[in-house]
C-alpha cells in the first residue's frame, strides 16, 4: 500500500487488503485538516468604544496591524446607535462602491447589525486597497495601500443619527 504525498492517507492497490482502521485514521487526518483550514482566523485585536455618550463619529485606531502582512483582514462590526455610518480611512477617503457612491452600514441597538469588511492584500503592504462588505462584490480604493492602514473612521450619515458606547471592532488576519 501506498500514501499520499501531504497526508500521508492510504493508497490501495487490488492486491492490498482493505482495513477498517486504515479508513478511520484517514478520516481523522481528514478531519483534522479541514479544521486546521477552518480556524486560519487569527485574532489582532479586539476594541468596544466605552468612554462616551451618543457621538457623531467614532474611529479605531489600527495603526498596530500590520495590514500588508496579511492575505485577508477581517473586521467585524457592531457599531451601536441609530441610522447609517458611513467608513473613511485615516486620510479622510471614503470606502466607495462600485458606482462611486459612499457605502454606508446600518446600525442599531441590536446584535442583527453586524458588518464584516474584508480587506484584500495578498501579503503585500504597496497593494491597493481592495476590500468587500458583508461579502458584496469586492470594490478597490485607488489611493491606499495596506501598508498605509492606520485608522477607520465612522462618521454618522446625516446629523440625525447617532453612535453609541459599546461599539466593537475585532480584527482578523487571514495568511
Amino acid at each position: 500500500m501506498t500514501k499520499t504525498a501531504n497526508y500521508q492517507l492510504n493508497q490501495w492497490e487490488k492486491s492490498d487488503r482493505i482495513m477498517m482502521e486504515d479508513f478511520n485514521a484517514d478520516n481523522a487526518k481528514i478531519d483534522a485538516a479541514i479544521r486546521a483550514a477552518e480556524s486560519s482566523y487569527i485574532p489582532l485585536k479586539s476594541v468596544t468604544a466605552t468612554n462616551f455618550a451618543n457621538v457623531s463619529e467614532i474611529d479605531f485606531d489600527l495603526s498596530d496591524v500590520n495590514f500588508g502582512a496579511w492575505q485577508y483582514v477581517v473586521i467585524d462590526l457592531h457599531i451601536m446607535g441609530s441610522g447609517y455610518v458611513n467608513t473613511l480611512f485615516s486620510d479622510e477617503k471614503y470606502l466607495l462602491d462600485g458606482n462611486g457612491n459612499k457605502i454606508s452600514t446600518s446600525i442599531g441597538t441590536d446584535v442583527s447589525y453586524q458588518h464584516r469588511l474584508r480587506f484584500n492584500c495578498y501579503g503585500n503592504p504597496a497593494r491597493r486597497v481592495t476590500y468587500t462588505l458583508d461579502e458584496t462584490y469586492p470594490y478597490r480604493h485607488e489611493s491606499i495601500t495596506c501598508g498605509a492602514m492606520s485608522v477607520l473612521k465612522f462618521p454618522v450619515a446625516t446629523t440625525s443619527y447617532y453612535i453609541s458606547a459599546g461599539s466593537t471592532l475585532t480584527v482578523w488576519g487571514v495568511k
